[in-house]
């Protein structure tokens, strides 16, 4: 009898210690004091890894370009839009112009080369760099019309 009491009393010693600090262990497991919240990562995350940065994360490159027929460098009106005539290399993929090229990498460095087939492009290759988190950047893209050969026949 008096075993079963002192075994009752050491396991109600016990659960009141536990009950306790159970508010402590639990506020431990989620709260490092020296550093801070630990991050909690979901069973996605896990499985498959940590998701893409977001798209406001990234840089965007916007292309257009026209017909700079006073040669000033600066789309004026009435110059028209080469819709269509021009084509931009970058990282590898071909756009014709106008292009929307979203998903650059920030603090990235590309190389976009253009070329027509009619125009020649002001630059033939520039560098873009995307320095800010969600950069946009419109290149507004001069271009002469090339002069077209003329073959004349002998007389």
């Amino acid at each position: 009898m008096m075993m079963s009491h002192l075994m009752k009393n050491t396991l109600l010693v016990l659960v009141f210690l536990l009950a306790a600090d159970l508010p402590n262990a639990l506020a431990e497991t989620r709260f490092n004091l020296r550093q801070g919240p630990t991050p909690e990562e979901s069973i996605l995350e896990l499985l498959f890894g940590s998701p893409p940065p977001l798209a406001t994360e990234r840089g965007i490159l916007v292309v257009n370009a026209f017909n700079d027929q006073d040669g000033n460098g600066h789309h004026d009106v009435g110059e028209e839009s080469l819709d269509g005539q021009i084509t931009c290399s970058l990282d590898g993929i071909d756009y014709t112009i106008p292009a929307f090229i979203p998903g650059l990498a920030y603090e990235a460095d590309y190389r976009l080369e253009c070329r027509g087939e009619h125009f020649k492009p002001g630059f033939s290759s520039e560098e873009i760099f995307i320095r800010k988190r969600g950069q946009i950047i419109h290149v507004a893209l001069p271009c002469r019309k090339e002069p077209e050969s003329e073959t004349r026949p002998s007389s």
